[in-house]
């Protein structure tokens, strides 16, 4: 048995893939610690069982350019002084290795476990490698991929997809008539019309403004039900826009039981985190994605992509001239174009890696057996 430290914060992007891969681990007898900021992550991964140790992190500029300002210089100071504390936390569990999952609440944990010399495993979410992840790759034994990166990266690679809970996982799997009754189940569980057409709306787990300001004003079939999940504190707003609209929608600030959510739609209107695009693919559920576009690297935007390429997908840019007219013509087609739906359906689920936990987990131990060469 190893002692595995989970270095994970900030989003649940990070923290899902995370504690998925973590189970597995654990199901091997491993003995599985956590280490992030003080976020989603600081409810979610003691609820599992798991030791989490928090080491609160400033957010740096998304803008390399901004790390000069004030508030850059003051996450730099944050990121400073968690490493510190990670060398120390690092030297009390002295783990047999390191998973970093990503992102700046992680960045600190991946360091510490560079300097000391504890095998490290990176993991990429993203169809673009992210600055938190380029400082320790020096360090790292194997970046893990959870989507094929076009740059030639100077470390050894292994793509493994995206971890996601089990419960999204085993969706891929599920066809005719269990997925009908499963489906039918969903939607009572959520309060929905079970024999509707149904489009969900996915913001990421903190709800995305643009989709919770345009989605309930765009012209699509009025027998069609909206299921959106708003982000915490969001949904009073977004119910107050779809009644005065008009429509019927099913209006939610998060939503646990994600697999709920896909098993109950037709088609999916949302941002393209990696976790997001992971799932659609399990679920098999067309989508209309609309990338976050504030992201200098353009993540979003090139995780979105890889869907689209595969025609798992359309792609609508928030920047588009007639963002709302093309919004609406896409939903309105994937819910009444029943051939475009089924063809989009098993494009998805071609781009599905159910066993990505499995493939990480294999990674970590691959390892703590010896350096990988």
């Amino acid at each position: 048995m190893a002692t595995i430290v989970v270095a994970a914060g900030a989003s649940g992007g990070h923290v899902y893939p995370g504690l998925a891969t973590a189970a597995v681990l654990r199901s091997r007898g491993h003995e599985i610690s956590f280490v992030g900021g003080d976020r989603l992550e600081a409810r979610l991964v003691p609820d599992e069982g798991y030791r989490f140790d928090a080491i609160p992190v400033r957010r740096p500029p998304s803008v390399r350019i901004e790390l000069l300002t004030p508030r850059g210089i003051a996450a730099l100071g944050s990121t400073a002084r968690a490493f510190f504390k990670a060398r120390r936390l690092l030297g009390r569990i002295r783990p047999d290795a390191v998973l970093g999952m990503g992102g700046f609440a992680a960045l600190p944990v991946s360091m510490a476990a560079g300097t000391k010399r504890i095998p490290l495993v990176l993991h990429e979410q993203n169809a673009n490698l992210s600055l938190a992840q380029r400082f320790p790759l020096r360090w790292a034994e194997v970046l893990a991929l959870g989507l094929p990166v076009s740059e030639e990266i100077k470390a050894r690679t292994a793509l493994v997809g995206n971890p996601v809970r089990s419960r999204v996982a085993a969706l891929v799997a599920m066809d005719g008539a269990a997925r009908r009754q499963a489906r039918t189940s969903a939607r009572g569980r959520l309060g929905l019309d079970p024999g509707a057409r149904t489009l969900l709306v996915l913001g990421g787990s903190l709800g995305s403004g643009p989709l919770n300001e345009n989605v309930p004003e765009l012209s699509i079939p009025d027998d069609v039900q909206v299921l959106h999940l708003a982000g915490a504190g969001r949904e009073d707003a977004v119910r107050d826009a779809y009644a005065r609209a008009g429509r019927t929608a099913r209006v939610l600030g998060y939503l646990d039981s994600i697999d709920d959510a896909y098993l109950a739609s037709d088609v999916a209107v949302s941002r393209s985190g990696a976790s997001a695009v992971a799932e659609l693919a399990l679920a098999g559920l067309p989508s209309v994605l609309v990338p976050l576009p504030t992201l200098a690297r353009g993540d979003q935007e090139a995780n979105a992509r890889t869907l689209e390429g595969a025609g798992a997908a359309v792609v609508v840019p928030q920047s588009a001239a007639d963002f709302k007219g093309t919004l609406a013509r896409e939903i309105t087609r994937l819910l009444t174009d029943a051939q475009a739906h089924e063809t989009m359906a098993r494009a998805a689920r071609s781009q599905a890696r159910p066993d990505a936990a499995e493939r990480l987990a294999d990674v970590v131990e691959s390892v703590i057996e010896g350096p990988v060469r």
